[in-house]
């Protein structure tokens, strides 16, 4: 059994984890459409502790014809040099995330390396027949083909 291990963490005004960072674009939309660099901390439990991090816009996009924005997040200091960004693309009204591309908290198989993701999100919400949802949660994860 693994020892429990807690470590407070700093500048918890301006911590994200997760999903977090969408609400984070929402609140900072108009000084991100000004193209201001924003600072935030985002969080790694597993390390316990928080990386500093910025997020600016890339400039508008078109993404299945529809208007949209492009941002790309990156790590603060020397580690920014060699870890790779993030980008991430929202409706020109910045109330939908669209698309991420980046480093995600998936494993491979190894359990270890960390994959690269490519999620594309719908234009629009819809209603799931309670069979299909059903049907979806009992598929293994492992099923999933990873490239």
């Amino acid at each position: 059994r693994e020892e429990l291990r807690r470590r407070q963490l700093e500048q918890l005004n301006r911590l994200l984890a997760d999903a977090g960072f969408d609400g984070f674009i929402r609140s900072r939309w108009p000084q991100l459409l000004s193209d201001r660099r924003q600072q935030l901390q985002f969080a790694v439990p597993s390390r316990l502790d928080s990386y500093g991090f910025h997020v600016q816009r890339v400039g508008p996009a078109v993404y299945r014809e529809q208007a949209a924005q492009t941002f790309r997040l990156g790590l603060d200091g020397w580690l920014g040099l060699v870890a790779p960004d993030i980008e991430v693309t929202y409706s020109s009204n910045g109330n939908r995330l669209l698309r991420f591309k980046g480093l995600s908290n998936i494993r491979g198989d190894d359990g270890r390396a960390t994959l690269r993701a490519l999620i594309e999100f719908p234009l629009t919400d819809r209603e799931v027949p309670a069979a299909d949802k059903n049907r979806a949660q009992t598929v293994l994860l492992k099923s999933c083909q990873l490239s």
